[in-house]
């Protein structure tokens, strides 16, 4: 509540003449009173949390940072990244010639069974 002008009274932002304010019961001053402590709080905690917020997106930020840095874009050696980590291996070549086997011959004497008997 401010009161610079005995004929105009500020109250939360809002202007009252100054003999409204006089008019208005104890209780809804008492109310209004309450009612901008508590908004002043809020305030408070609300710049205390902002300031949190920009604090965890900056840490996020540098975190994120980090995670993509690897031994191929960063100073750190190979064997700091861990095991499957790193580069993966670049094949040499394509799949290779396809090689020329003998098909295999499929005839009666390949199915049938050798009854080896003991003499």
């Amino acid at each position: 509540m401010s009161f610079d002008d005995p004929s105009e009274l500020k109250i939360g932002g809002i202007r009252l003449p100054g003999g409204a304010w006089e008019a208005t019961p104890a209780s809804v001053q008492g109310l209004v009173a309450t009612l901008l402590a508590t908004i002043a709080q809020q305030q408070e905690q609300l710049d205390h949390l902002n300031k949190q917020v920009m604090a965890m997106s900056e840490r996020l930020a540098h975190l994120e940072e980090q995670v993509r840095q690897s031994s191929q874009n960063s100073s750190r050696p190979p064997s700091s990244e861990g095991f499957g980590q790193g580069k993966r291996p670049q094949r040499q070549g394509g799949k290779g010639r396809r090689g020329a086997n003998r098909a295999m011959r499929v005839s009666r004497e390949t199915c049938t069974r050798l009854r080896l008997a003991p003499r």
